[in-house]
């Protein structure tokens, strides 16, 4: 082995409000290859810039965040992650117990077209209405959010057209967080215009031309899509530390469950049958959780219009704030041992459904009945039911046992 070098990150909190329990997390690396001017530089320069508007407005007198907020600078991202996983395995059971939701700027302008925007169903909402009030750079009036639509969109059965979420895989900051703690998380950027290039990262990444003079010149002149990012990234962690209900909502969940019910049903479902393996319970697992969404978010409607009792408050959201940690299970899957969210560990297999039921049969497609393989198959249809029936468990009222 080679000598030893120390990597260290860095994290600090505002003052405590009403809630100096609750984090919200907001996190970028600083580590880079060589001269990181977008990987990771444009991030931590919004990150810098959040940092020097939120303590602006602590020194005025008039602000307090209603949630501790926590801005973390990371070490050693590009060498696997390193300070982040360290620092969530440090603290783990604080971190879980109290954090509401991570926010990821890690590159933060690949191009200078749209927003993108990754992370777990029930940030979308939220993540909407800030952009629905922010201008979008040089678009002649239009939102952040008209721009993102016209450039990534996609259709909902419940909202009709909106701009498309991308979903977290394991690439960033935020993977210990989503994989390991099973906190809400998201991933903010701006980006390229897909219609004119397929190019999956910007032309000087990891390279010495990754420089100030290559951003300013070629990638955002006059850095405008930076302030788009900083402004949406701050009106989420604003609206997510400040808000007295957790603007988290769970009812999109569904949706993405829905999506991953009817691909298994449409792709799996025959040969699922003929080794007798039946999807009958994640059907109902599925309908469970998509009437105890329903009924929650009725239940925070309703508190919203009378004058709640504070701690019917944080009993709910409590409840919004632990959904994600129900669909984590760590022998879900030995072979992974970083991953253990039913929902999100990587999906190998070609069906865009629930990625260990995927997985598990397109090992065992071509082996006999009766195999190893078609246990397994069971077996992690067995898991996902599980973690639904958890999840519902913990959204209907903590009254019911």
């Amino acid at each position: 082995p080679g000598p030893r070098t120390h990597a260290s990150q860095w994290a600090g909190s505002l003052p405590l409000g009403v809630l100096p329990d609750r984090y919200v997390l907001y996190g970028n690396h600083r580590d880079s290859w060589v001269h990181g001017a977008v990987d990771p530089s444009s991030g931590t320069a919004v990150l810098l810039e959040l940092s020097r508007v939120l303590g602006t407005l602590l020194k005025k007198g008039t602000w307090r965040p209603r949630r501790s907020i926590v801005l973390a600078s990371w070490g050693a991202e590009e060498f696997g992650l390193i300070g982040s996983t360290e620092f969530t395995e440090e603290f783990f059971s604080k971190l879980q117990e109290r954090t509401v939701a991570y926010i990821n700027v890690d590159i933060s302008v690949f191009a200078n077209a749209s927003l993108r925007v990754q992370g777990t169903p029930p940030v979308q909402s939220v993540v909407f209405s800030s952009t629905k009030q922010i201008p979008a750079p040089g678009r002649g009036g239009l939102s952040i959010y008209d721009n993102w639509v016209q450039h990534f969109n996609r259709s909902s059965s419940v909202y009709g057209l909106v701009p498309s979420l991308g979903t977290l895989g394991a690439g960033s900051d935020y993977a210990p967080f989503l994989h390991f703690l099973g906190i809400t998380s998201m991933d903010i950027a701006y980006t390229y215009d897909r219609s004119k290039t397929s190019a999956r990262i910007y032309p000087t990444y990891h390279t010495a031309f990754d420089t100030f003079d290559y951003v300013d010149k070629f990638v955002d002149p006059g850095f405008s899509c930076h302030r788009a990012v900083a402004q949406t990234a701050g009106s989420v962690l604003l609206r997510l530390s400040d808000s007295l209900f957790l603007p988290l909502n769970i009812s999109d969940y569904t949706e993405t469950l829905r999506a991953f019910l009817q691909a298994a049903e449409q792709d799996l479902g025959a040969l699922l049958g003929q080794h007798s393996i039946s999807l009958g319970p994640l059907v109902s697992a599925v309908e469970k959780f998509e009437e105890a969404a329903a009924a929650l978010s009725q239940r925070v409607l309703a508190l919203q219009e009378s004058s709640p009792d504070p701690l019917q408050v944080r009993m709910l959201n409590d409840q919004l704030m632990l959904l994600e940690r129900t669909f984590l299970n760590p022998r879900a899957f030995p072979e992974e041992r970083y991953y253990s969210h039913v929902l999100w560990v990587p999906r190998t297999g070609s069906v865009a459904t629930f990625p260990g039921l995927a997985n598990a049969y397109s090992r065992a497609r071509d082996t006999a009945p009766g195999s190893a393989a078609w246990a397994e198959v069971q077996n992690q249809l067995s898991i996902v039911v599980a973690a639904l029936e958890g999840a519902t468990a913990t959204l209907r009222p903590v009254t019911d046992l």
